[in-house]
């Protein structure tokens, strides 16, 4: 798999994984990405650095190809669904 340093996975933006486990860790780094999206105000890079992408772009592109939809228009749905005090980063 040659994954090192402290992100399960390197390079959870590509499209088609070569190894069905290595979209399984795609798919893990995205929901993680989803989670803090959704819980924290954190800003989009600051997201993609704690999720293993590398940048932005790399976290809309997974989330694009993943869910249909880029991060930003995911957070802007369904943060509305949470209470206003619902993950706010203190």
């Amino acid at each position: 798999m040659g994954v090192r340093g402290r992100h399960p996975c390197r390079k959870p933006q590509q499209a088609e994984c070569e190894h069905p486990r290595e979209h399984r860790l795609a798919r893990v780094c995205a929901e993680a990405a989803a989670h803090l999206l959704v819980s924290t105000s954190l800003p989009m890079a600051a997201i993609a650095a704690r999720c293993g992408f590398g940048t932005a772009e790399a976290l809309r592109q997974a989330f694009v190809d993943l869910y249909g939809i880029p991060a930003s228009r995911y957070r802007s749905t369904q943060a509305t669904a949470l209470p206003s005090s619902f993950g706010t980063d203190t």
